[in-house]
């Protein structure tokens, strides 16, 4: 299905972005204090 296939990808993109983000906020909390 190709909805169902673009969803996961979506989802797998928006998954890794929020990962990194994530990522970028810890060691930027870590840095600051």
């Amino acid at each position: 299905h190709v909805d169902g296939s673009f969803t996961s990808d979506v989802n797998k993109v928006l998954d890794s972005i929020a990962a990194k983000e994530y990522l970028q906020w810890v060691m930027n909390s870590k840095t600051s204090g």
